[in-house]
């Protein structure tokens, strides 16, 4: 009952923070001065970010084998912990809704002046009406 209690208690930790982080994702958009600020973050590689925190999340739920990443070196504008965030939420979507045993994948790529960053599995996946 107290490892329920516990992992309740870091469910809700991660959800507030995902509020937190939204919230202040909402400020920054409304206020000209921070997006110059946000916008004028230099440039970095993202692969190893991608990477290792793509293999945590796939080695914290037991499913290391069934990940595969292949990352490609370029530079993007973002901040390295918002990498680490959308891959942590992306990896973590990916394990919920798909089963041991079937694959995992991250991969990264330019695509014109995009960065594409790719998570896939096998899971049953969403309707279109779903999706709408």
């Amino acid at each position: 009952m107290a490892l329920a209690v516990f992992a309740s208690g870091q469910r809700l930790e991660r959800l507030i923070q995902n509020h937190l982080l939204y919230t202040r994702v909402e400020m920054i958009a409304a206020d000209p001065s921070d997006l110059r600020l946000i916008r004028s973050v230099p440039p970095v590689d993202p692969s190893v970010a991608i990477t290792l925190q793509a293999s945590a999340k796939a080695e914290a739920s037991g499913r290391k084998d069934d990940l595969d990443v292949e990352t490609e070196q370029m530079s993007v504008s973002i901040a390295e912990e918002h990498v680490e965030k959308i891959v942590e939420e992306l990896m973590d979507n990916a394990i919920k809704f798909s089963q041991p045993g079937t694959a995992l994948g991250v991969t990264t790529f330019a695509e014109k002046s995009w960065f594409k960053l790719v998570v896939t599995d096998a899971g049953v996946g969403m309707t279109r009406e779903q999706i709408t």
